[in-house]
């Protein structure tokens, strides 16, 4: 109690700030990575995405708390996994787009760098080589170093990123009704948001540095600088969880406005949402997102798709996609994999118990 009562108020905030958000950045990994519903490649990233975002501010809620000033080698807890982020990002938004996509052997080498730091901070922690870790590499300091690594390959994968959203985006063209067009309007918007909040945290970074250089004195020592600075990489992972986790899995699948024209009852908007547009196929389809699109309560889903003689919803989903995956492989030479992914199911294990079903 009396090191916690000698911390500034800035440190205590901040720390009790970002403790809450890793509490709810690693309950929605754990959704991600336990959920049936979207495709199990993308939810894993997106999971992956969250752990490393809450380890590396782990980190931080040390450095607040002044840990690492009375027990050194907490400095090097293997919590650091930031180069990990714009990976996992990159290939959460490729197979948000492209569900069926074949992985290579050249993907491993966007996880040779989040590997290598894995590693460093594991083997200087459990080696006990924190005291030969030098404070500057080429005349920078390791950690700013570090940073400045972590942001510009962030930046580059979100490039990458926009590559395949604007791509993905010109193959859809204007049919608003589809369900990845709103898909990809969602992670552009969310890549422009992102971009945003990286570039206020690299001005931080940059701020710092240039003090450094002037100076030889950071203001990473001012509390209330360095508080800023870590709620600013903070307000990143809140976006995560809040902006697009949330968004994606609560938020109508293509807003009601845009379904309004197509019939008066909800039955009519239910059959152009789900089949005429195919939205069966969107990995992420649940009773709530199809519910609001159309304007219902989630319940009365059951009752339509009974009308329709399935025994309720998602039952109903479930023969589409299949159908849907007999078509495909009788009109062009295509695997079951591929077939399956694209049709909105999330893995070919799923989509093989359906097809069982059907048999």
């Amino acid at each position: 109690m009396e090191h916690l009562a000698s911390l500034s108020r800035y440190d205590l905030v901040a720390a009790l700030l970002q403790s809450l958000l890793i509490v709810g950045a690693f309950g929605t990994a754990f959704g991600y990575f336990t959920k049936r519903s979207g495709n199990r490649s993308s939810n894993i990233f997106f999971a992956l995405l969250l752990v490393a975002f809450a380890l590396s501010i782990g980190s931080l809620v040390f450095e607040h708390l002044g840990l690492p000033a009375k027990h050194p080698s907490l400095r090097f807890v293997p919590l650091w996994f930031t180069w990990t982020i714009g990976p996992a990002w990159f290939f959460y938004v490729k197979f948000s787009v492209f569900p069926s996509y074949q992985w290579r052997w050249t993907d491993a080498k966007h996880f040779v760098m989040p590997a290598g730091q894995a590693v460093y901070y594991t083997a200087v922690f459990f080696g006990g080589l924190g005291e030969i870790v030098p404070e500057t590499i080429f005349g920078f300091r390791a950690t700013t170093l570090d940073e400045v690594i972590f942001l510009l390959s962030v930046f580059g994968y979100l490039f990458a990123s926009y590559r395949y959203l604007r791509y993905k985006a010109r193959k859809i063209g204007e049919q608003r009704l589809r369900w990845d067009y709103w898909k990809v309007k969602l992670l552009r918007r969310s890549q422009r948001v992102l971009f945003v909040l990286l570039t206020f945290n690299f001005i931080f970074v940059v701020f710092n540095f240039t003090t450094v250089q002037q100076s030889g004195v950071g203001l990473l020592h001012l509390r209330g600088f360095y508080a800023s600075s870590s709620l600013s990489f903070g307000l990143i992972l809140l976006y995560l969880l809040r902006g697009v986790a949330y968004r994606q899995h609560f938020y109508p699948q293509v807003p009601i406005d845009d379904l309004a024209n197509v019939g008066d009852s909800a039955a009519d908007r239910l059959d152009a949402l789900t089949t005429t547009y195919k939205g069966f196929c969107d990995p992420d389809l649940h009773e709530v997102r199809v519910a609001r699109a159309v304007g219902i309560p989630p319940q009365q889903l059951n009752e339509l798709a009974q009308e329709k003689g399935h025994k309720n919803w998602w039952r109903w989903i479930e023969s589409l996609r299949v159908q849907e995956i007999l078509r495909l492989r009788a009109s062009k030479p295509i695997s079951l994999r591929k077939a399956s992914l694209d049709v909105g199911f999330a893995s070919l294990r799923v989509a093989l118990r359906a097809l069982r079903k059907r048999n």
